[in-house]
């Protein structure tokens, strides 16, 4: 920012709190001093720094390396704030550990205290809590169906008894929000897909250690646009692949991911003779994930997409469903793992007998 006056130019030597570019330029500037750290022994998002360690020996280490890098930049913390040997802190608004990510109780209990909205800054302010908290609820957008009606601009509707029943379906949703457990390295991941006529629906989850049990990793639906509806089925399965994957990028780049679906896009996209223009750049969208797709009959899991997928809403407004810092930051690829990549999924298929266990307790939520 500069200011032009009649005794010269005058702009700021430093980037001072309340610009727009604040935020972007204190993170560039925590990249550039920790930049050989991130990832690795911290994690910085703007003015939130969290060091961490597998294990408790080698925590002091870490801490002594920060506190080191500190000191040499001349930067302070404040001890009001800092919390030492923790296993399990608030981080962005969600309450994350090593096993799983829970949705902040302060967040719930602002929504469960909240009346019913009545005037449109009400109502955006409403979507907006649930918005962030968006991937621990699902089928959220069908739900909210008659909410999103009162912000539309042509034909705007008033609260109704429609609204109040969403209203009070979420509240009651949130009373236990599910917990969700971020992906373990070295085990694939399963993603439920289902396509209707106008929407999808899908899961993606992961074993646990026992093979006995599947995890919910995240929840996502979407309704198609008015010329991808007009899409062959097989086409609208390669659709919702491609906008799954993409949103999901920062899981599925690393795992090797099981697809369970009714039909199979990737031998349609990849085998297909001559490809179209919308085949091909799906070709080369998909070309650097490692998806497997495997059959499966009638699986829980199949169900909650299902359930996800219907329910189509025809004033569709998308929510952002963003989780914050939720990037991909390193990848360390292994190319005897990408090798035989069909061959050592069916290997884990057979010996762990997947197409039992699919059909066991699948501990995803449904309302």
């Amino acid at each position: 920012m500069t200011f032009i006056t009649l005794w010269g130019t005058f702009c700021y030597k430093v980037m001072p709190f309340g610009l727009k570019n604040a935020g972007a330029t204190y993170q560039r500037a925590m990249v550039t001093l920790f930049h050989d750290m991130m990832h690795k022994e911290i994690e910085v998002y703007v003015d939130d720094m969290i060091a961490k360690s597998k294990a408790d020996e080698d925590h002091t280490t870490t801490l002594q390396k920060l506190f080191d890098r500190l000191r040499k930049y001349q930067l302070k913390l404040n001890p009001s704030k800092c919390t030492f040997g923790a296993t399990s802190g608030k981080l962005l608004g969600f309450i994350v550990s090593e096993e799983e990510i829970k949705v902040d109780p302060n967040k719930v209990r602002a929504i469960m205290e909240m009346p019913s909205p009545k005037t449109e800054k009400e109502i955006r302010g409403f979507l907006g809590r649930l918005n962030y908290i968006s991937r621990f609820i699902s089928h959220l957008t069908p739900t909210c169906k008659p909410i999103f009606k009162l912000l539309r601009k042509n034909n705007p509707e008033k609260w109704n008894e429609d609204c109040e029943e969403a209203f009070n379906k979420i509240k009651q949703y949130l009373q236990s929000p599910p917990v969700l457990i971020p992906p373990a390295p070295g085990r694939p991941l399963i993603l439920y897909l289902t396509v209707l006529e106008s929407s999808m629906g899908g899961v993606l989850g992961q074993h646990d250690l026992s093979w006995k049990k599947e995890h919910a990793i995240y929840y996502l639906s979407k309704k198609f646009t008015d010329y991808e509806s007009r899409y062959s089925i097989l086409e609208r399965t390669c659709c919702a692949l491609v906008w799954t994957a993409h949103r999901l990028r920062q899981y599925m780049l690393y795992h090797t991911t099981c697809l369970i679906s009714k039909m199979d896009p990737i031998k349609y996209i990849f085998e297909k003779p001559s490809l179209s223009g919308r085949i091909a750049k799906w070709q080369v969208l998909l070309s650097e994930y490692d998806i497997v797709y495997v059959t499966k009959k009638a699986v829980k899991g199949s169900t909650v997409a299902d359930h996800l997928a219907a329910q189509p809403v025809a004033d569709y407004e998308p929510m952002r469903i963003d989780f914050p810092n939720e990037n991909i930051f390193l990848v360390e690829k292994n190319t005897t793992r990408h090798a035989n990549t069909l061959q050592n999924c069916l290997k884990i298929l057979r010996r762990f007998h997947l197409t039992m266990f699919l059909g066991k307790t699948i501990e995803w939520r449904m309302h």
